[in-house]
């Protein structure tokens, strides 16, 4: 034999021994003897194909198997909209949804056109300024303006509520600043409605809160 022929022979000894460090072979029932890591999981090459220690013909009792753990590794988490993605602001003394409203509107219908959805609650607020009464009637009209485009865009509001809350202090108080304008827009967090979304739990159908409750 040649020293060629000898390195050869010594180079895929040593590759048939690492293989065999690294992965265990079972047979697999059929006339095949599929390859597992060490985790007793089939492995794969990059065309989803089990990896065999031999090739002969017969049935592939790996194939239902390597394609159910492909499957497992490949599904997505549900996308759920943030906190932040679920409230949209006015203007002051507005009801009507600006460019940036509608852009997290559409974001967030998208989100929501799913199956998971179990209820949705829409909430308006209004900021301190102004009388109760009429805060009231302005959180109203935002949370109904929100409502309906969501409706527009395919999401199925009538699974949940609406409610007008009217003004608050909850999100930005702004109590020490007198001058007009820079109060206006201090309390811009205040005006806003916000999209509660419960989902069902898919492991026991229970519903899973994302925001809680007003």
């Amino acid at each position: 034999m040649s020293r060629t022929s000898i390195r050869r022979a010594l180079a895929c000894a040593t590759l048939l021994a690492s293989v065999a460090a690294g992965a265990s072979a079972q047979s697999s029932g059929t006339n095949r003897t599929v390859v597992n890591d060490g985790h007793r999981n089939i492995v794969t090459n990059s065309f989803g194909n089990c990896v065999r220690t031999r090739w002969m013909e017969g049935s592939d009792a790996c194939a239902p198997q390597a394609e159910q753990q492909v499957a497992q590794r490949t599904v997505a988490t549900p996308v759920r909209p943030s906190t932040e993605e679920r409230q949209v602001y006015f203007e002051f003394d507005a009801s009507d949804l600006d460019a940036d409203a509608r852009a997290r509107l559409d974001n967030l219908a998208r989100q929501l056109k799913s199956g998971e959805v179990r209820d949705i609650k829409i909430v308006g607020y209004a900021d301190p300024m102004g009388t109760d009464e009429y805060n009231k009637a302005l959180s109203n009209r935002r949370a109904k303006a929100v409502q309906a485009y969501l409706s527009e865009r395919g999401v199925n509001t009538q699974v949940g509520e609406l409610a007008a809350l009217g003004e608050t202090n909850r999100f930005a108080g702004c109590g020490d600043i007198k001058e007009r304008d820079l109060r206006i827009n201090c309390l811009r967090p205040n005006r806003r409605v916000e999209v509660n979304v419960d989902y069902y739990d898919a492991a026991d159908a229970r519903p899973i809160e994302t925001q809680r409750r007003y």
